[in-house]
This record gives structure tokens, C-alpha cells and sequence, in this order.
């Protein structure tokens, strides 16, 4: 795991928030803040899991490991969803969607 990866990550992550944000059409500052700092995480634990499995160790491109960047973006979603659970449960609105 090299600071390369975890760059890519975090930079996947951060624009899965941003165009969650955007697709929400997001107002509150804390919420788009919420938003960002679970796409960025999630975009982080989802590419440590999958680095940390070993899984396509092969598929490296100019030392990018493509799984783990996929693999950020699969964690990112996931988080998004659940921070958009719990804000809306926060204001006693469930949201499915």
C-alpha cells in the first residue's frame, strides 16, 4: 500500500460525496460536509479492504491499484447511503430510497 493508492482513494471518495451532494441537491452546509467526509472514508475503507484481501493484485495500472480504486467507490456509496439514513432519521424523515 503505497501513498499513491491511498490518494486515489481518498480522491475517488471525496467525488462520489461531491456528486452525491449534487444529486441530493444537498443545502446544508453540515450535511454536504457529512456527505464529503463519508465519501472520503468510505472511499478509504473500501480501498484498504480490498488491497488488504490480496484480490487482483495484477491489475495495476502506472502503479494505480484499479480493484481498490472500484472498490473505493463500491465503499464510498455504501457510507453515502448510510449517512443519508441517518440524517434523515435525525429529522424524523425515513428516506428510502
Amino acid at each position: 500500500m503505497d501513498a499513491l493508492n491511498i490518494i486515489v482513494w481518498l480522491l475517488v471518495g471525496g467525488i462520489v460525496g461531491i456528486v452525491v451532494i449534487f444529486m441530493q441537491q444537498i443545502e446544508s452546509f453540515r450535511n454536504r460536509l457529512a456527505h464529503l467526509i463519508a465519501g472520503i472514508a468510505g472511499g478509504f475503507v473500501g480501498g484498504v479492504i480490498l488491497y488488504t484481501l490480496d484480490i487482483g493484485r495484477s491489475l495495476e495500472v502506472v502503479d494505480i491499484y484499479i480493484p481498490g480504486a472500484l472498490a473505493a467507490i463500491v465503499g464510498s456509496i455504501i457510507l453515502q447511503f448510510v449517512v443519508l439514513q441517518v440524517l434523515h432519521t435525525q429529522r424524523g424523515t425515513p428516506h428510502v430510497t
